[in-house]
């Protein structure tokens, strides 16, 4: 599910979250990306890096388990 997700798609989207702040529906609840000592949350930043993508397609949060791909290396 993220396999087409590189590294460069998930600093896109901290960058769109640094720019356009996180909705408030889309916050965290257990668990923070860190980025530059900076918490997001992470099914959004996955969410959007599928945007950025070669897919060009949002990741729905409902559609993958966090925790089963929380080692996935980007």
């Amino acid at each position: 599910l993220m396999e087409h997700i590189t590294k460069e798609n998930v600093l896109q989207a901290i960058e769109r979250v640094d720019t356009e702040g996180i909705p408030s529906r889309r916050s965290s609840d257990s668990y923070d990306l860190v980025y530059n000592d900076i918490a997001y949350p992470p099914k959004y930043i996955i969410s959007l890096a599928g945007y950025f993508s070669n897919t060009g397609k949002f990741i729905f949060g409902s559609k993958f388990n966090f925790r089963r791909n929380v080692r996935h290396p980007v």
